[in-house]
């Protein structure tokens, strides 16, 4: 016996919204997929990058390479400019790190000493931290540390500066832009705003697993990838997108509200880094060592259709 069912009206309006929902969301997949830009804007002229750091406020990027590992070279991605470069003091090998602030405005670098700090009986040189003003690319502050200095740190105001070396650890005070020091401060504002959400945890004997972890809405932690290219990946401003590059040179980038993985592509013969360019919502690429370095933007979509 066959029974027969009439659609009302109703009926057919509700199938016709699901069909043109479920392919309104096939077609913000393909968007997305179509809408992501990759477009090489900048040679920087070297092989290969040693130090980088980058202000979305002042679209600037300062980058040394291996090659010329004793210049830090301050260029304006918007206008494609060379502005200044910055070379190490005599008696060090090389510029170690460097963080620029989040207005732009300010330079902390430190170098890695000739000789090292590590020689005994020896009148040993001191690792040494500058602070730099971007604008007049005079000298503020210098300050001496007996160790290397292995990470700076901006707290998320701007205003505050944290520095680590590689014995004892973390100073127990904290620097302002002129190089006055105070001992009264939160560590936690010195965490990166989205370190609640992405995070990496690296590759250790009997550690936890590594990876690239992101953690949604519902608190449901998500493992996105084994191997990123440490510290190199970041959430855009609006929520929307991460971005990672990883150790066997792609870039990848997935859409949050869903973790859809939207772009992933080789980029350069070696690993790569990734920065985020807030301002314009873009990741910014330095491929790895193959020829002069070339700056890339990736350019995400505006909007991702919902």
């Amino acid at each position: 016996m066959k029974v027969k069912y009439k659609l009302s009206n109703i009926d057919c309006m509700l199938a016709a919204f699901f069909v043109l929902l479920n392919s309104t969301s096939l077609q913000a997949i393909s968007d997305d997929q179509h809408r992501i830009a990759v477009q090489e804007i900048l040679d920087l002229k070297h092989d290969g990058v040693n130090v980088i750091t980058y202000s979305s406020a002042s679209r600037e990027l300062f980058v040394s390479h291996p090659a010329t590992n004793k210049e830090l070279n301050q260029w304006n991605i918007a206008d494609k400019k060379l502005l200044h470069t910055y070379s190490c003091p005599q008696g060090h090998i090389r510029w170690d790190n460097a963080v620029v602030s989040p207005d732009g405005k300010l330079l902390i670098v430190s170098t890695y000493p000739q000789n090292g700090t590590y020689e005994f009986n020896h009148s040993l040189r001191k690792a040494i931290v500058f602070f730099i003003d971007t604008q007049t690319h005079q000298i503020r502050y210098t300050a001496e540390y007996e160790q290397l200095v292995r990470t700076i740190k901006f707290d998320q105001s701007g205003k505050f500066i944290w520095i680590e070396t590689t014995y004892p650890g973390y100073d127990k005070f904290v620097y302002d832009h002129d190089g006055n020091k105070y001992s009264e401060f939160n560590p936690k504002d010195f965490e990166a705003k989205t370190k609640d959400r992405l995070w990496d945890v690296p590759q250790s004997k009997g550690g936890p697993p590594a990876g690239l972890f992101y953690m949604d809405d519902n608190s449901i932690v998500h493992k996105l990838i084994d191997n990123p290219l440490n510290q190199h990946y970041a959430l855009t401003k609006d929520g929307k997108y991460i971005g990672s590059s990883t150790l066997d040179e792609r870039v990848r980038i997935w859409r949050v509200f869903d973790l859809k993985e939207i772009f992933n592509e080789k980029i350069g013969e070696h690993p790569v880094m990734l920065l985020y360019d807030s301002e314009e919502n873009q990741f910014l690429v330095l491929d790895g060592i193959d020829g002069n370095t070339q700056l890339r933007t990736i350019k995400l979509p505006v909007e991702n259709g919902f």
